[in-house]
Formats: structure tokens, sequence, C-alpha cells
């Protein structure tokens, strides 16, 4: 009888969460540059982060389009076709790793730099307000 399998310790699991995350964001970026989608939906779309979960079976895919400020719809079409193609991409991105298991790609629209920019412009409102207040 074999032994019972152990789980690893935590930070070796840890480590390697992040090392997969990487290499997934690495080979997506690469695949979305080079045109795997040949779809208008898709271009100038980046991935700025990959998240996995402990067992390694899904991949939370954060994108953002690279247009300074990209409509609600564009956003929503971008995201609907690259979730779409999310299973071609999972393949392709399992034989490129040579993972014994494929993780489900979740795309989701990365609104950290929306949030960014809006904190911003409100910053520069208060600062002209706060001028036009001391004249």
């Amino acid at each position: 009888m074999k032994p019972e399998r152990q789980p690893l310790p935590a930070h070796v699991a840890e480590t390697r969460t992040v090392r997969v995350a990487n290499r997934i964001r690495e080979e997506l970026a690469t695949l979305l540059m080079r045109g795997e989608l040949a779809h208008p939906a898709v271009e100038g779309i980046v991935v700025t982060r990959v998240e996995m979960n402990a067992d390694l079976s899904v991949a939370r895919v954060g994108v953002r389009l690279l247009d300074a400020v990209p409509s609600e719809r564009r956003r929503q079409r971008a995201v609907q076709v690259l979730a779409a193609r999310a299973p071609h991409l999972a393949r392709r991105i399992g034989r490129l790793l040579r993972l014994r298991r494929i993780p489900e790609l979740r795309i989701v629209w990365d609104g950290g730099m929306d949030h960014a920019m809006r904190v911003e412009a409100l910053l520069d409102e208060l600062r002209s307000e706060g001028r036009r207040g001391a004249s």
C-alpha cells in the first residue's frame, strides 16, 4: 500500500502558485501580442495580473485596454470575447507550460487604474477649489 501524499508546506505551495500565475500572465500576454485571437474587440488588451487559487485549478486573469479611457461597451465586449476564448487559451497555455492540470481562466476587468484616475481627478478638483477659496 502506498503512503498517503502529504500536502506541501504552505510556503512551498504559495511560491508555486505565484510562479505559475506569473508564467500564465507572461504566456497570455505573448499570445495576445501575437494576435492569437485575431478579433478587433481584443486589440490593445493587456494582462495586468493573474491570481491562482491554492490547488492551481482556477486562474483569475485581470485585463485592461490600452485606450486612455475605454467606453464601458468596449470594456465589456473585450472581456466577453476574451472569456469566450478562455478555454482555447487555457489549452494553449497548458501545452506551453506543460501543466498536468490546465487551470480554468476567469477573465475580469482590472479597474485599479480607473480608480486611481478617479481619485486623482477628485484631488485635482479639491486643489483647484482650495486655490479659489484662498484668493
